[in-house]
């Protein structure tokens, strides 16, 4: 639940500016992500860090304060294989 304190992640394809997460790189440090629940309840993410990593690792989805409640996005980065991460934590 985004009320649950964790980390939410979501993975998307990068379909070079087709859509899904395409322009995530658009994004910077202490930017704000809305997302909405399903029975319309806003959450508000501020973006942290972005950072690529190789494609095989994992680490980012569990790397953060299980204190508090985050938000992963992952992507490809489709020039040289790596995967594009976006992290956040709600405000």
């Amino acid at each position: 639940s985004l009320d649950d304190i964790g980390n939410i992640c979501i993975a998307g394809h990068n379909y070079d500016n087709g859509k899904f997460f395409s322009n995530i790189y658009l994004l910077t440090t202490n930017d704000v992500i809305y997302i909405y629940s399903n029975n319309k309840e806003k959450y508000t993410y501020t973006v942290t860090s972005i950072y690529e990593v190789n494609a095989n690792d994992l680490s980012p989805i569990f790397q953060y304060d299980h204190n508090k409640k985050y938000l992963t996005l992952i992507t490809c980065n489709n020039l040289n294989g790596n995967r594009i991460i976006l992290k956040a934590i709600q405000n």
